[in-house]
């Protein structure tokens, strides 16, 4: 049975992705959540990839999937460790040769402008989840279960700038590369969500009704969406 390897974004801790994980556990599946805090990023954003793709490991049959910003790092790390799939949810695409910051200057919409807007000052308040609370709530949690921005949401320290500054490496038309659009996002656009045919003919693209968070507004749901669209619902049952 494949190996199932999460990687979080960077406002939402692995304790988020339980649920999820449990489902494909339940359907015989091994799996394992990975948190872009997990390793150093002082050495510059390549190398941070590269150790991330270590802790993950080489597992037989892996399918990779990543959450938001970890959208723009699983070409790399699937290449490295040899991924079988991928899965973006709710995810920024790398792009061809373009970073994220050279997309936005050309006037794509990835991410709300509410969310723009607010983010820089959230970022920088000592107390966010006191001074900051509806603009999280609001943007990242709206739909999720009560206590949710206390139990999962976490400040992020990663180098953003240095990480949008960067092209990296966009998907494959070789890879098996699944895309899963939250229709309700409130922080990246969902049209932002979705490859366009003439980068990617042949991905698949699901939709699941939730915010930013699936995981926490329909882990369940979201499990086995990731098995159907992976070709593994049969296994589950």
């Amino acid at each position: 049975m494949p190996h199932f390897a999460f990687v979080s974004g960077s406002e939402t801790s692995g304790d988020a992705w339980s649920a999820v994980l449990n489902r494909l556990r339940s359907a015989g599946h091994t799996c394992h959540i990975h948190s872009l805090d997990e390793i150093s990023w002082t050495n510059g954003v390549e190398a941070g990839i590269l150790a991330l793709a270590a802790r993950i490991g080489s597992v037989a049959e892996t399918i990779l999937v990543g959450h938001s910003i970890a959208g723009l790092f699983l070409p790399s790390i699937g290449k490295a460790i040899g991924a079988t799939n991928q899965v973006y949810i709710a995810a920024i695409i790398p792009q061809p040769a373009r970073s994220v910051f050279e997309q936005l200057l050309m006037g794509e919409e990835i991410f709300s402008h509410s969310w723009t807007e607010g983010y820089g000052t959230m970022r920088q308040s000592a107390e966010p989840r006191i001074s900051h609370r509806q603009f999280l709530e609001g943007h990242l949690f709206h739909d999720c279960p009560p206590q949710s921005l206390e139990r999962y949401w976490m400040q992020s320290d990663l180098p953003l700038r240095e990480i949008y500054e960067v092209p990296h490496p966009s998907p494959e038309t070789s890879q098996h590369s699944h895309f899963i659009v939250c229709t309700g996002d409130r922080t990246l656009l969902p049209k932002s969500q979705r490859p366009s045919v003439e980068q990617l003919p042949y991905a698949s693209i699901a939709e699941i009704e939730t915010g930013h968070c699936p995981q926490l507004a329909a882990p369940e749901k979201l499990a086995d969406l990731i098995l159907s669209i992976t070709g593994n619902a049969d296994l589950a049952e």
